[in-house]
Formats: C-alpha cells, structure tokens, sequence
C-alpha cells in the first residue's frame, strides 16, 4: 500500500550494505508470486538500475515458491522478472 516508501527502506538497507562493502540478499518473499509479477518486474528492475553496476546485489525473485508448477508458473515468472534485471545488471 506504500510501495515508494517501502523502496526508500529498501534502499536505505542497500546503501549501508554497500558502504559496509557486504552483499545483501534482495527477495521478493511471496508463497505466490504470479499475481505480483508486474510489481515484482518493476521492483527488480528499478533496483537493477540503481544498483546492477555494484558487485554487493543478489537477487532472489521468488522466495518459497509453495504448490506451483514449474513449467506454467515458476518458470515463466523468473523468465519475465530475469530478463527485467538483465536489462541492467
């Protein structure tokens, strides 16, 4: 309900990584990612732009997948979030 507010804590857990010269795990944790995907796209790509360049970034885009299908589901999903990170990072 507060996305650029959220996003600001995220960065700001981001920043102190870097400036510590740690890596930092950044997860979408949902049990059901597939409605998020375009929230999840968007997520992953503005952080890719801001951050892609920086070694201290481990992306993981769906944390905890419960009761999916690989092919139909999982799958498709890290192809579409993936494919947003790689534009930039």
């Amino acid at each position: 309900s507060n996305p650029d507010g959220e996003m600001n804590k995220v960065r700001a857990i981001v920043d102190e990584a870097i400036r510590q010269g740690i890596y930092v795990i950044l997860d979408f944790h949902v049990h059901d990612a597939s409605p998020y995907v375009s929230q999840s796209i968007k997520f992953f790509s503005d952080i890719a732009k801001q951050y892609g360049h920086l070694p201290n970034i481990i992306y993981e885009p769906w944390n905890e997948p419960v009761k999916h299908d690989w092919l139909t589901e999982i799958k498709p999903y890290h192809e579409k979030v993936i494919a947003s990170i790689r534009q930039f990072d």
